[in-house]
C-alpha cells in the first residue's frame, strides 16, 4: 500500500547492552529512510523447569505459589525490558513490540518461522561475544549461521555485535555454494579492517579457509604434539578454559597487530625513498643486500608464523570438536530428564485415573445398597397394604377410564378444530395461488429439444386447436400445446392470451409453466394420468397383445366425490375473477386432468370475459360429469349406476340435477354443498378394509388424504398434516416438493412419525373389529 512505511524487525535478547547498542545502529542505519521498528523478543525455555537461585529446578518439586509468583516476576522483567527498548525508539520512528511467550522449540528456529508467517523482509540480530569466550558464544554464532541458512529469499539478514555490522546476507543470496560466497564477503571486510570483525566472520564459517593475513600469536604450547587426543571433556576442561582465555587476549593483539603492520609499512616505504635518493650506487646495492638479508629474515618469520597458525587452527578445531559433544551429551541428558518426568507424569495420571474408578465404584456399590435397603423396606409395606393397594389400584382404574372418556372428548374437539384449520388452510392455499406470478418464455430450440423435433412418439393428443406433446425441460416432464398452423392468429394477440393465463392460478387449474411466441406453443405442467375421459370412459388398445400402455388407474368412489369437489373450486375460482369473470365454456370429462396422485386439474378453459349465458352452461357441464361419474355413462340420460349404494350418491344426484336444469345460478353454492357432503363422507362412510372387515364411522383425520384409506403408519410432513408412509414417500420421490393439501411448497421434506395418531387408529380397529 502506498504511503506505508517498511518495517525492520530487530531481535533482542535479555542481554539489555547489545538490545540497546542494536536498536541504535538501526535507528541510525536508516535514519534516512522511512521505516518502523519492530522488537522482536522470543522468551524460550524448558515448560517443566523454572530458574531458581539454585538453578533450574522440575516446576513439580516447586509450590504453585512460588511457582506463579516466579511467573509473574518474569512477566515484570520481560515487560519493563521491552518498555525499555521501546524507549530508545522515542519519537524518531513508529515502534512496537512482538513478544513471543514461552516456546519449546530454540529462538532461532522460532524466528525463521516468523520469517515465513509475518514475511519479513528486513531483519536485525545482535550478537554478545565476550572476551572469555564460552558455550554461549557459540550458540550465538551457531543460531546465526541457522538463520541465514533457512531464511526464505525475500529475507535480508543483519548481524550485529556491541553497536557494528558484522555481517549483510541480501533476500537473494541463494545458491549451491552459499556459505562459500559468505567466507569470500567476511574476507574481504577481513582485508579492508583486520579486526574484530574479521575474527567474527571466521567464527561465523569455520569451515572456510584461514586468512593469509591471520595475526594471531603463538598458542601457550604451540606444538601439535601437545594437542590431547582424549575426548572426554573432564580430562580436557582446564586446558579449554585456558585456550578460551588466550583467544580473547588473542583478539586485542590482533588490532594492535594491524595498527603496527601499517605504520611499519609507511616507514619501509620512505627508507627507500632515502635509499634513492641519497647514496650512491656502491652504497645503494650495499643497502639493498642488507635489505634482502632482512627480508628473508621476516619471510622465515612468516613462515614459522603459518606454521603456528595451522596449529593454532587445529587447537580450535579440537576444541570446538569437545564443545559440540559436550552441547550434544547436555542436550541427550535434558531430554532424557524431560522424557523421564514425561513418563512420570503419565504414570501419575493412570494411577489417578484408576483411583478415581475405584473412588466411583465405591459410591455406586453405596448407592446400591442403600436402594436395596429401601427397596426391601417398600416391599414389606406392599405385602402389609396388599389389600388397601387393590382397592386404591380399582379406583384408579375407573378414574383413568373416566379420563380416557374424557380424553376421546377432547379428540373430537380437537377433529372439529382441525377441520377449521383444514378450510383455512384451503383459504391460504387459494390466496397463495392468486398471488403467484410465474412465467417463463421458451425458445424454439428449447421446446424442439425437450420434443425430440415435435416426434410422432413424443405426441400425447391431437384435436382440432392443435397438437399435445410430452416434453422434458431441466429434469422435468411437461407437457407442450402447439398450436394448429390454420389457426391464424397473430403474435400480438397471442401474447396477450398468455398474459391472461399466466395471471390465473390456481391449485387445481392445470399450472402454465411458460411459452413460446415463436411457434404459437404454451408449456403446462404434465399430469402423468392423463384426463377423466381416460379414466372415465377407456378406448379399447387396437395394437398389439404385448403393448405396455400404462392401464388407467381405478376411482373408488371417495375419490370421485374429491375430484368433483376440486373440480367444483377450479370453476367457481374462474367465474370469481376480476375486474371480470371467466368461464371455463368446454367442462367436459376429457379437459380434467388427473396427477399423480389423482388430484384434478381443470385445462383448456377460455381467456375471454364471460357472460351470464357462459356461467350457466359451466353449471350444467358439471352437472352432467357429476352424473357421468355417478353413472360411468358418457351419455347423460339418468339410470342406474355402479356406486348407489355408496354413502353420498343421492346427495350428489340432487346437486346434479339442480346444476343441469338451471335451478343453480351460482358456483359458491355447488362448492359448498360439495363441502359438506364430503365431510359427511369422511365421517359416515362404510369403508372396507384388511380383507373385507367393515369399519363404521371411520374419522377423517384417521384416512390419508392422498389414498383416502385409513393410515396403518402415519408421519407428519413439512406441511402440518398426517399421510400414510408409503404415499408420501411416492408423492416426494415423483419429485413433487408441494404439500399434498395445500399445494403450496413444503417447508423441508423431513417425516416424522405421528405416534399418537397410529396408537388411536390401532384403538380405533380393536373396537370396531368384527
Amino acid at each position: 500500500m502506498e504511503g506505508e512505511s517498511e518495517k525492520v524487525y530487530v531481535a533482542v535478547g535479555k542481554n539489555t547492552q547489545e538490545g540497546l547498542a542494536t536498536l541504535e545502529w538501526v535507528l541510525k542505519y536508516w535514519s534516512s529512510q522511512s521505516v518502523s521498528v519492530v522488537i522482536l523478543h522470543v522468551n524460550c525455555g524448558l515448560k517443566d523447569f523454572v530458574s531458581t537461585p539454585f538453578g533450574k529446578l522440575p516446576a513439580s518439586s516447586v509450590s504453585d505459589e512460588k511457582l506463579e509468583a516466579w511467573k509473574m516476576d518474569e512477566k515484570t522483567k520481560t515487560e519493563k525490558l521491552l518498555a525499555k527498548y521501546l524507549s530508545v525508539c522515542g519519537g524518531k520512528v513508529k515502534a512496537e513490540v512482538l513478544n513471543i511467550e514461552k516456546s519449546q522449540e530454540p529462538a532461532h528456529m522460532v524466528i525463521v518461522k516468523l520469517i515465513s508467517t509475518l514475511h519479513i523482509k528486513k531483519l536485525v540480530i545482535g550478537m554478545t561475544l565476550k572476551k572469555s569466550p564460552s558455550w554461549k558464544s557459540k550458540t550465538a554464532i551457531s543460531s546465526a549461521i541457522y538463520i541465514q541458512k533457512h531464511k526464505p529469499s525475500f529475507c535480508e539478514l543483519f548481524i550485529t555485535c556491541r553497536g557494528k555490522l558484522v555481517l549483510v546476507r541480501a533476500g537473494n543470496d541463494q545458491g549451491e555454494y552459499e556459505e562459500e560466497e559468505m567466507a569470500a564477503d567476511l574476507r574481504r571486510k577481513m582485508k579492508e579492517k583486520g579486526s574484530f570483525r574479521g575474527w567474527l566472520g571466521r567464527m561465523l564459517l569455520p569451515d572456510t579457509p584461514t586468512c593469509n593475513r591471520d595475526h594471531f600469536s603463538q598458542t601457550p604450547s604451540s606444538s601439535s604434539s601437545s594437542l590431547e587426543k582424549s575426548d572426554s571433556w573432564d580430562s580436557n576442561f582446564e586446558q579449554i578454559e585456558t585456550y578460551f582465555q588466550w583467544l580473547s587476549n588473542s583478539v586485542e593483539e590482533i588490532e594492535e597487530e594491524d595498527g603496527d603492520g601499517s605504520q611499519s609499512s609507511q616507514l619501509d616505504q620512505t627508507e627507500e625513498e632515502a635509499i634513492n635518493s641519497e647514496m650512491s650506487t656502491p652504497e645503494r646495492i650495499e643497502a639493498l643486500k642488507a635489505k634482502i638479508e632482512d627480508y628473508k629474515k621476516i619471510a622465515q618469520e612468516k613462515i614459522n608464523e603459518s606454521k603456528g597458525n595451522v596449529e593454532r587452527r587445529q587447537r580450535a578445531e579440537w576444541a570446538l570438536s569437545l564443545c559440540d559433544k559436550r552441547i550434544e551429551k547436555l542436550v541427550a541428558l535434558v531430554e532424557q530428564e524431560v522424557s523421564k518426568q514425561i513418563d512420570l507424569n503419565r504414570d501419575l495420571d493412570k494411577v489417578i485415573d484408576q483411583l478415581e474408578e475405584v473412588t466411583n465404584d465405591i459410591e455406586t456399590s453405596k448407592n446400591r445398597l442403600k436402594t436395596a435397603l429401601e427397596l426391601e423396606g417398600d416391599l414389606r409395606n406392599v405385602l402389609h397394604l396388599n389389600s388397601t393397594d387393590k382397592l386404591r389400584i380399582e379406583a384408579q382404574l375407573e378414574k383413568a377410564l373416566a379420563a380416557r372418556a374424557e380424553t376421546l372428548k377432547e379428540i373430537e374437539e380437537m377433529r372439529g378444530e382441525r377441520d377449521v384449520f383444514r378450510r383455512r388452510n384451503e383459504l391460504c392455499r387459494e390466496r397463495e395461488a392468486l398471488s403467484f406470478s410465474g412465467f417463463r418464455e421458451f425458445t424454439a430450440e428449447e421446446l424442439k429439444e425437450a420434443t425430440v423435433d415435435f416426434s410422432e412418439r413424443m405426441r400425447i393428443k391431437t384435436g382440432a386447436n392443435g397438437f399435445l406433446y410430452r416434453g422434458r425441460i431441466h429434469q422435468t416432464d411437461v407437457a407442450i400445446k402447439l398450436h394448429n398452423p390454420l389457426n391464424k392468429f397473430s403474435c400480438h394477440e397471442f401474447q396477450a392470451k398468455m398474459k391472461v393465463l399466466s395471471s390465473i392460478r390456481h391449485p387445481h387449474l392445470v399450472t402454465i409453466i411458460g411459452a413460446c411466441t415463436e411457434l404459437k406453443s404454451v408449456v403446462y405442467e404434465y399430469l402423468p394420468h392423463g384426463s377423466l375421459q381416460d379414466v372415465l370412459f377407456p378406448k379399447p388398445n387396437k395394437k398389439k397383445k404385448n403393448s405396455r400402455k400404462k392401464q388407467p388407474p381405478h376411482l373408488p368412489w371417495p375419490a370421485r366425490l374429491r375430484i368433483l369437489a376440486e373440480t367444483a373450486s377450479a370453476v367457481g375460482f374462474l367465474h370469481s375473477t376480476r375486474p371480470a369473470a371467466t368461464a371455463h365454456r368446454r367442462l367436459r370429462p376429457s379437459n380434467v386432468l388427473l396427477d399423480r396422485n389423482l388430484v384434478a386439474k381443470v385445462a383448456d378453459f377460455a381467456t375471454d370475459p364471460a357472460d351470464p349465458s357462459d356461467v350457466a352452461s359451466d353449471i350444467r357441464d358439471l352437472g352432467i360429469l357429476m352424473l357421468q361419474m355417478l353413472r360411468g355413462k358418457e351419455e347423460e340420460v339418468p339410470g342406474k349406476g355402479v356406486w348407489d349404494a355408496e354413502v353420498g350418491t343421492i346427495e350428489l344426484e340432487r346437486i346434479a340435477e339442480g346444476c343441469v336444469k338451471g335451478e343453480v345460478l351460482k358456483m359458491e353454492g355447488v362448492v359448498r354443498e360439495m363441502d359438506e357432503l364430503g365431510k359427511k363422507l369422511g365421517e359416515e362412510r362404510v369403508k372396507i378394509v384388511n380383507g373385507g372387515e367393515h369399519r363404521h364411522d371411520v374419522p377423517s383425520v384417521f384416512l390419508c388424504p392422498i389414498t383416502q384409506e385409513v393410515m396403518k403408519d402415519p408421519h407428519v410432513a413439512g406441511d402440518g398434516f398426517s399421510y400414510e408412509l408409503e404415499a408420501i414417500h411416492e408423492w416426494l420421490k415423483s419429485g413433487h416438493d408441494t404439500s399434498p393439501m395445500t399445494n403450496l411448497k413444503l417447508k423441508n421434506k423431513i417425516l416424522t412419525p405421528n405416534h399418537t395418531l397410529r396408537s388411536l387408529i390401532q384403538d380405533w380397529n380393536c373396537r370396531f373389529r368384527l
